[in-house]
């Protein structure tokens, strides 16, 4: 089943590629995820459905193991973060780079550094050996800043994607069409790499024509600055 989270970011991919392409999107979840796509989208007084696929290169069947990492590593500082705030008024961006398990000692460390710190001031500590932390202070009208992250799942090696790739994932969604066309005759598809984490770090050049499998279009997000439709 789908998280608010997840589909938050599913909506947020979507305005993203709207954006990207020159357009206007209204998005909006779907009611049932059983029997519609996963967000309807109203384009020049139209609406067609949208299913939302992020692509990992190094996926099996068990999964993206990158993405996985990193799916824990956003909850562990997402923990980090709530509990700062429970603590310290002051609004502060932090990167981490190295272990994070030791939330009390993170903590503790956070709230004697940020204390001296003005506005846009950084610092760069130590709390244990195996972890570097920066933290900047942001200005208080920010409020609870908690766009916070794991350096290392953000600098990486790019990879490929392959176009045996790309179809296989269409061949994947395509299974579900005849199922949301009973109330959508418009069914789309939207391809994403968020190039900002490791996990979505690749290329694809178009080479050679992809089976759309019914979808009237195929957009490709290469997150976070262009889009493309790949034609049958």
């Amino acid at each position: 089943m789908t998280t608010d989270a997840q589909k938050e970011m599913e909506v947020y991919f979507a305005e993203k590629a709207a954006e990207n392409l020159g357009e206007i999107w209204i998005v909006k979840p779907s009611p049932d995820e059983k029997e519609w796509p996963d967000l309807l989208v109203t384009h020049e007084s139209k609406e067609f459905g949208l299913e939302v696929r992020e692509l990992y290169p190094d996926e099996s069947r068990k999964g993206s193991k990158k993405r996985a990492i990193e799916s824990r590593n956003h909850q562990a500082i997402n923990s980090i973060a709530e509990k700062y705030y429970e603590i310290s008024e002051n609004t502060i961006k932090v990167d981490f780079l190295g272990n994070i398990e030791n939330e009390d000692a993170i903590l503790s460390e956070l709230k004697t550094v940020e204390s001296d710190l003005g506005d846009f001031e950084h610092v760069r500590f130590e709390p244990y050996r195996g972890l570097v932390v920066h933290v900047t202070k942001l200005p208080s009208k920010l409020g609870k800043y908690k766009r916070w992250a794991y350096v290392s799942d953000e600098v990486g090696w790019v990879g490929e994607l392959t176009n045996e790739k790309i179809q296989e994932k269409v061949n994947e969604k395509s299974k579900e069409i005849e199922k949301y066309s009973k109330n959508l005759s418009d069914v789309r598809l939207l391809l994403v790499c968020n190039r900002r984490l490791n996990s979505g770090k690749f290329t694809y050049a178009p080479s050679g024509a992809i089976d759309c499998g019914g979808f009237k279009e195929i957009y490709f997000l290469s997150y976070p600055d262009s889009v493309f439709r790949i034609n049958s």
